[in-house]
């Protein structure tokens, strides 16, 4: 289960006091058209935002990702068991 917090001030104090602060994080860009939407996991805690582009708080949300070295994850998904299928 994944708690989703509304407020990324909230969540990047969840995220840095967790007690599942040493689980590696995640987090995915995806585009949309005139902004983008951003959607990080930390533990047990989850963020969502959109953000017009040029926003600085998108700038500081992306930072804190990569300053936590949390992994970027690509857009799409596929089964496992695809995975090295090549379909």
């Amino acid at each position: 289960m994944v708690y989703i917090i509304k407020d990324w001030n909230v969540f990047k104090q969840a995220a840095l006091n967790s007690s599942c602060h040493n689980d590696r994080g995640c987090y995915q860009i995806i585009d949309r058209g005139r902004g983008q939407e951003v959607k990080i996991l930390a533990g047990k805690f989850g963020y969502a935002g959109r953000f017009v582009s040029g926003d600085p708080e998108l700038e500081e949300v992306i930072g804190f990702c990569q300053k936590q070295s949390f992994a970027e994850i690509a857009s799409g998904h596929i089964e496992a068991d695809s995975f090295f299928s090549g379909r």
